[in-house]
C-alpha cells in the first residue's frame, strides 16, 4: 500500500499583527493509506491542488475557531471514487 500525506493548516491563535508560522498557524502532515479508505457508493477522495484561504469577513461570518483546520475554495483532483460523476483524475472546484 502506498502512503499518502494529508496536509492541514491549523489555526492556533488570533494574531494581533502579522501571523507567525508555528505560533498562529501550524502545518500538520499526517500519512494515511489511500487503499485502506473504504468508500460508500457516491463517495470520492480529493487532493487539493490550489487552496485560497481568505480571512472571514466579520460582517457576515464567524472567525475561524481556534485549533480548527483552515478552509477555503480551490481546485482539487479526484484520487479515488465510487461516483460515476467524479471519476479518478477529474478536476473539481469548490
Amino acid at each position: 500500500m502506498s502512503a499518502t500525506t494529508n496536509t492541514q493548516v491549523l489555526f492556533r491563535k488570533v494574531p494581533t499583527t502579522f501571523p507567525v508560522n508555528g505560533e498562529h498557524v501550524e502545518v500538520v502532515k499526517t500519512p494515511f493509506s489511500l487503499e485502506a479508505i473504504e468508500l460508500a457508493d457516491g463517495d470520492f477522495v480529493l487532493k487539493n491542488l490550489v487552496l485560497s484561504v481568505d480571512p472571514p469577513s466579520k460582517s457576515y461570518t464567524a472567525a475561524f475557531p481556534i485549533d480548527s483546520a483552515l478552509t477555503g475554495n480551490g481546485v482539487s483532483v479526484v484520487l479515488k471514487s465510487k461516483n460515476d460523476k467524479f471519476p479518478v483524475g477529474n478536476l473539481v472546484t469548490a
